[in-house]
């Protein structure tokens, strides 16, 4: 769930500070769960995202088709820019992902395991090849690992996302344990944000995240505990929202091992 905070001194002077249970781990590498703070940050951004009705929606790509079973072209926004200033283009998005597939553990939803080849179709096409027939690449585009940084974002194996995202925030401060801070895109291609910055606390107890949206400390914090959520209802001025995700959890069987190679146990 997440809980927020209504009323603070700090979202009427148009700013926002949140608290997520986790800092920056791995020095931004796009296929780790440091890409989700970003995109929470609202600096990441990918060709597909999803609404809050869990529909996919378009993103940095407009539209996006599929010209044969392994083929699917993704046709980017015109005028869209980096925070820094560089165009979002074909060759940057290629470059993005091309970086994606070499990360040493691919992520999930993008890898060569999955991804044969990713190029420019033209200035704003960005053909992707999957290695089997698939209609589910448009929904793992919308995985935060698939964010579009500017090419100048990838040097020596890092990746340094300080005016290098094109969301409408900018992380302008990080101290990977602690805190990140966030001001306003004001060339946003979607609009001037609405708030015009923020600051997000990383903070990993559960117990803490909760007493700090008791005390008006914070306006949002992110996965609060079960026993903390009834405390927590009972302070005014405080909304627990719980949040739609498209997730999906499975357990495959092995029928090729005991037991359940035996058809009787299945």
């Amino acid at each position: 769930a997440i809980v927020v905070s209504f009323g603070t001194q700090a979202a009427t002077a148009g700013t926002i500070t949140y608290d997520d249970y986790t800092g920056v781990k791995t020095g931004w590498q796009m296929a780790s769960d440091d890409a989700y703070l970003g995109s929470r940050a609202g600096c990441f951004e990918s060709m597909v995202r999803v609404g809050y009705d869990t529909a996919l929606e378009p993103g940095l790509a407009e539209s996006w088709t599929q010209t044969s079973p392994k083929v699917w072209e993704f046709k980017l926004r015109k005028g869209v820019k980096f925070q820094n200033g560089e165009p979002l283009n074909a060759k940057a998005a290629v470059n993005a992902l091309t970086n994606l597939l070499k990360a040493p553990v691919p992520a999930r939803a993008f890898s060569p395991k999955l991804v044969a080849a990713v190029e420019v179709g033209g200035d704003d096409i960005v053909k992707i090849t999957t290695i089997e027939p698939s209609v589910l690449l448009p929904a793992q585009m919308a995985s935060p690992a698939t964010s579009i940084l500017a090419p100048s974002a990838y040097k020596d194996g890092k990746v340094d996302p300080i005016g290098t995202c094109t969301g409408p925030f900018k992380i302008t401060k990080v101290d990977a344990s602690q805190y990140m801070e966030l001001t306003a895109n004001h060339d946003y291609w979607n609009g001037m944000p609405k708030l015009s910055g923020g600051r997000v606390n990383f903070i990993p107890d559960a117990d803490t995240r909760a007493t700090q949206i008791r005390s008006g400390e914070v306006q949002i914090s992110r996965v609060i505990p079960p026993w903390a959520v009834k405390t927590i209802v009972a302070t005014k001025g405080v909304k627990v929202a719980p949040i739609t995700v498209p997730r999906i959890t499975e357990m495959l069987l092995n029928n090729s091992k005991p037991p359940f190679k035996d058809i009787k146990v299945r």
